[in-house]
């Protein structure tokens, strides 16, 4: 077989290797629901048919979620025990888009299902986007594309860029979690993923060497940068939410510095693009002092500064764009909240954001020259290349075992993909135990409002109020239904809800007494004062005895009523 022919084999193994890959973290994923379904009640569902969401009908002065909108959803359950069942949900519009969209039909969503005693009293979206499949194919295909394009070199990068990963999850966090400060962490992992990235890509050679000298020059220059200037700048650390999440869920005694992790974000920030200008300035010293054997040492030092002029400009571009295309949102916000620039300046967020822009531009210039002293230094002593037979460079077996490893890789992927699938029809020998007496059912709608009532007992309103929700939902000629939620959320300052809910249940509740107490109340709250007397009236002309009325006629209306 011609070596062409295998590198084809090679690229096509690759490319299917990736594929299976991306498909078995799909279903890995789905099944994470599928198992949590017990432990978290986390499912996933799809719509079926949804309704436009519902607008308040008037103001309200107060907060809660009588100042969001509700829809009205019918899905179908795609995982766990309740997998096939058809529910009703809601889905509450929130403020943040990130955290709730309006839902389409066709779209998977997760779902809270809430369970009591075995039985589902509500069904709740509380997350509508589901993006892993999304990321997880799009990944996919910039992999494939790469090995297409890059050839063999491709297959090192998709390599390379998994070992990164992995080296952050497996020894940069346990290192930092376990004490080592980050900075010395993060400063190993650099090194480590440097040499890997250089091994793959280049092979290991002088002009590599040279390379990762002038990179971790480079980015000791940034790092002393940051940390000279995290002391007068008064950095807390905490500039982001995903700081303050971090915070939250570290023990209370962890000693982490988030100004060193700071730091040593920096380093990783500025790791890929020191290391590119270091290739570059390495490669083209490496190209005259073998083109010209007897280059003097500081003509091949100014002819490794004059492509470090070269290429680092466009470098020192591309930091800077790249900065600006992840702070679009913050150079608007002078205009949208009429602050001046020096306020936004300012700011932690913005300064952590130009500080580290600043530092990878110092940590840039500086790697053109050491990189070029180096390379000038390694370089000065070889002979110029020479034309040779590619006898040795015809070698098949690294083809070959690459071309095993990736077999080896489509096997094992097809396997726990069959695994999943499995496991996704029967579940796991535990789950299996679990739900051997079948599926829970819905509650109806009175055992709904027995659950209800149990949890106004307890002081659980918010319980409550999603159990009379749900069993609403079930059988809206609930009238008792509505004017209990009416009741909680007239308590609770929801006034529009509570508004909505009595109208329902004087419609199916007439001649009740506590209905049209409940209707003067929330009339009274929302401003209504003669309607709200004439509910009262009519309380106390359907039951005498009703106590509630009477007082809050007494306490609104400042006289005894017959």
């Amino acid at each position: 077989m011609t070596r062409r022919r295998l590198e084809h084999l090679v690229m096509a193994a690759g490319v299917v290797a990736v594929v299976l890959a991306a498909v078995l973290a799909n279903a890995r994923t789905r099944l994470f629901y599928e198992r949590t379904e017990i432990r978290r009640s986390e499912v996933l569902g799809r719509p079926l048919s949804s309704q436009d969401a519902e607008k308040p009908v008037r103001g309200n002065a107060g907060r809660g979620p009588a100042n969001l909108r509700h829809q009205a959803v019918a899905l179908r359950i795609l995982t766990g025990i309740n997998r096939g069942r058809l529910v009703l949900a809601r889905n509450i519009l929130q403020f943040d888009p990130a955290g709730s969209a309006f839902i389409a039909r066709g779209s998977n969503v997760r779902v809270s299902m809430t369970m009591s005693e075995g039985s589902v009293y509500d069904v709740l979206i509380y997350k509508p986007i589901v993006r892993f499949p999304v990321i997880i194919y799009l990944v996919a295909a910039l992999l494939c594309g790469g090995i297409v394009a890059l050839r063999i070199r491709g297959l090192a990068l998709a390599a390379a860029l998994l070992l990164s990963v992995l080296g952050l999850s497996l020894l940069v966090f346990p290192l930092v979690l376990r004490g080592v400060p980050p900075i010395l962490a993060v400063s190993a992992y650099a090194v480590l993923i440097m040499m890997v990235f250089l091994l793959l890509l280049e092979g290991w050679n002088r002009k590599g060497l040279a390379a990762i000298i002038g990179a971790c020059g480079g980015l000791v220059v940034a790092v002393s940068a940051v940390l000279l200037a995290a002391g007068p700048l008064k950095l807390s650390g905490y500039p982001t939410t995903f700081s303050m999440m971090l915070k939250d869920a570290l023990p209370a005694d962890h000693t982490l510095s988030f100004v060193s992790l700071l730091t040593a974000g920096t380093v990783v920030c500025v790791l890929g693009i020191v290391l590119d200008l270091g290739v570059s300035i390495a490669a083209a010293v490496e190209a005259v002092c073998r083109q010209e054997g007897g280059i003097s040492f500081r003509a091949a030092l100014a002819a490794g500064m004059r492509m470090n002029r070269d290429v680092m400009g466009t470098m020192l571009l591309t930091l800077v764009f790249v900065w600006l295309g992840g702070s679009l949102h913050a150079m608007m916000l002078p205009g949208a909240f009429d602050m001046t620039a020096r306020e936004l300046l300012n700011s932690e967020a913005i300064a952590v954001e130009l500080l580290g822009l600043t530092a990878g531009g110092i940590g840039l210039v500086a790697t053109g020259p050491i990189t070029a002293l180096a390379a000038v230094s390694l370089f000065m002593r070889v002979k110029p290349r020479e034309a040779s037979p590619r006898g040795g460079q015809d070698r098949l077996w690294p083809l070959w075992l690459v071309m095993s490893v990736e077999l080896a890789v489509c096997v094992a992927c097809a396997v726990c993909i069959a695994g999943s699938a499995r496991e996704a029809c029967l579940g796991s020998p535990s789950e299996r135990r679990e739900v051997v007496a079948g599926p829970p059912k819905l509650m109806p709608s009175a055992d709904l409002c027995k659950y209800a009532r149990e949890q106004l007992s307890g002081g659980t309103k918010v319980q409550a109020a999603l159990a009379l929700w749900r069993a609403s939902t079930l059988d809206p000629r609930c009238g008792l239904c509505h004017r209990e939620l009416a009741r909680i959320y007239v308590n609770e300052r929801w006034f529009v809800l509570a508004h909505d809910e009595i109208r329902q249940a004087l419609g199916l509740l007439p001649n009740d007494s506590d209905t049209h107490y409940v209707a003067g109340v929330v009339l009274a709250w929302t401003g209504d004062q003669d309607e709200a007397e004439k509910e009262l009236k009519r309380s106390l002309e359907l039951d005498p005895k009703n106590t509630n009325a009477s007082e809050a006629l007494r306490t609104l209306f400042g006289a005894d009523q017959p």
